[in-house]
């Protein structure tokens, strides 16, 4: 899951320039994801080893991760080391309300979100 996140992310460009544009000062997991996103957009393999992020990252080598939980993680950690312009990307705001059939009353809701989930049929 980590690799294709990774890939996914990478063919953001917004989210890509965002990383590559942060100042990486001191900090090994956001100067191990430029340098792997560097690889990707400069190098001239087919293949990147995303060894040093993992290792910089904390993650174990060949153990599974939730991807939704991944996502969730590595945007925490990243939002405050991009001065606020990564949450701008992929943050946005989903209003709901419900109406009661019979009082005919309203609620609604504002929620800030940065993945939408859907549910497919027939699964």
């Amino acid at each position: 899951y980590l690799n294709s996140l990774l890939q996914y992310l990478f063919v953001a460009h917004a989210f890509r320039r965002c990383i590559l544009e942060a100042s990486a000062t001191d900090d090994q997991v956001l100067g191990a994801l430029q340098l792997l996103f560097g690889q990707m957009q400069e190098g001239r393999e087919s293949v990147c080893d995303p060894s040093k992020f993992v290792d910089a990252s904390g993650l174990t080598r060949g153990e599974q991760e939730d991807v939704t939980e991944l996502w969730q993680m590595l945007l925490g950690y990243l939002a405050s080391r991009t001065r606020g312009s990564l949450p701008a990307l992929v943050y946005f705001r989903q209003n709901s309300s419900t109406e009661c059939l019979g009082c005919s009353g309203t609620s609604a809701r504002s929620e800030q979100l940065c993945e939408l989930r859907v549910r497919l049929r027939g699964g």
